[in-house]
């Protein structure tokens, strides 16, 4: 089968857990016989070699071979690249967005593109930043068009949700909300990594026509071995250095918990990474590994204590959490949108509100000061988790899409 990918970042562009997920669908599809391609949106810059035109820029045309992942990355023109968001003010953003909902631009040259491949089915992940007039292609061209939603923003532009504001939207996010639920359309099946997200868009009106089914993200395979205790008392945060992932909540936890004998590795960078480097000096327990590699990242997790997840707004089914699980490393977590539905509470892990750096300093204490075999059980749990998401069947689960869609 002929199947394309598409997400607005990959490979070297990747930041988050959505682009590790295309990474791993793409990878085992192909290994299972599949001709996989997948498309990007990039900058110009990013595209050495490439071959210009007045249509745009992108590589010479590759045709993906069975068993093969090919990356095709193009330039959906706009005012800047979605992965430099951030970098602007409010009112270039707004522009920016509202272009990105009707890139005719982006839609002719993805249309090219994909005459290029001729997939027999595309499946669609985040979209923002490629272009939203990508399902209005797909229905035009009668493509097999699958979809995954990893997060909030078909409801919210930033993607930076808060609870309050998922339990009581604005007018402004209403109308955001009806139309990107026009823009989409109804896919013939729409995939939901926790149950959290598929109400969430099932309450918005999205999707009305899809087949709707919660698929949980894939999880390495967990070990069979029992973890003995790590000698150290390693506690692990791993994610960008910004506001809303709750870093500021993490670092006020640990200076009043104050755990003996333990200490916290930082892994991740951002905005906030030299402010929290100066504000920290005073704490030698604390750590700053930078951003690492999937593989590193394994190697921390490898003989860590624990994971600490802080994040501040919704989320739905973290990556990093099901990679500590695998690794059957027990979790302090916020109870925000989907996590709960991974964490649960005194078994695999311990919650806490978001933001709340008092009830986060307890639980670092009552994590640290586990006996050994309350310790043990809770990474027993963990690994068992990671098996509720096995990758071989999550592919098993595409392809049976695919075939229906």
């Amino acid at each position: 089968m002929r199947i394309c990918l598409i997400n607005n970042l990959y490979g070297a562009a990747a930041r988050g857990g959505a682009e590790r997920i295309v990474e791993l669908e793409a990878e085992a599809l192909a290994a299972r016989g599949h001709a996989v391609s997948v498309v990007s949106a990039v900058r110009p810059v990013d595209l050495p070699g490439a071959v210009c035109s007045p249509d745009g820029c992108g590589p010479a045309a590759t045709d993906p071979r069975a068993g093969r992942v090919t990356h095709r990355p193009f330039v959906a023109p706009n005012l800047f690249p979605y992965s430099e968001l951030g970098r602007h003010g409010l009112m270039a953003r707004f522009i920016w967005h509202l272009r990105d909902m009707f890139n005719f631009a982006a839609a002719r040259r993805l249309g090219r593109l994909l005459d290029e491949l001729r997939p027999d089915v595309v499946h669609t992940h985040n979209l923002m930043g490629v272009g939203f007039l990508t399902p209005a292609l797909l229905r035009r061209r009668k493509i097999r068009h699958v979809h995954t939603v990893h997060d909030v923003q078909l409801l919210h532009p930033s993607g930076l949700m808060s609870p309050a504001a998922a339990a009581h939207p604005s007018p402004a996010a209403r109308i955001y909300e009806r139309l990107m639920a026009a823009l989409m359309g109804s896919p013939a099946v729409v995939f939901y990594p926790s149950d959290f997200l598929c109400s969430l868009h099932q309450t918005a009106c999205f999707f009305p026509d899809s087949r709707k089914t919660v698929l949980r993200n894939p999880a390495a395979p967990a070990s069979d071995i029992s973890r003995p205790v790590p000698a150290a008392r390693k506690l692990l945060f791993v994610g960008q250095l910004e506001p809303h992932k709750g870093i500021g909540t993490v670092l006020a936890a640990w200076r009043q918990a104050a755990p003996p004998d333990a200490f916290l590795s930082v892994i991740g960078n951002g905005s906030l990474a030299a402010t929290l480097r100066a504000a920290a000096a005073d704490l030698p327990a604390v750590r700053f590994l930078g951003r690492l590699s999937s593989a590193e990242v394994a190697r921390e997790m490898a003989d860590a204590y624990g994971l600490l997840f802080a994040s501040e707004i919704v989320e739905n089914s973290p990556t990093v959490i099901l990679e500590a699980f695998s690794s059957g490393l027990p979790t302090i977590a916020t109870a925000v949108g989907g996590v709960p539905e991974l964490v649960r509470d005194g078994r695999n892990g311990l919650l806490f509100p978001p933001g709340d750096a008092v009830v986060l300093a307890m639980k670092i204490r009552e994590l640290t000061d586990l006996p050994a075999s309350a310790w043990e059980g809770m990474s027993a749990a963990a690994r068992e988790s990671s098996r509720l998401h096995d990758p071989a069947r999550h592919i098993e689960v595409l392809e049976e899409a695919y075939r229906s869609a």
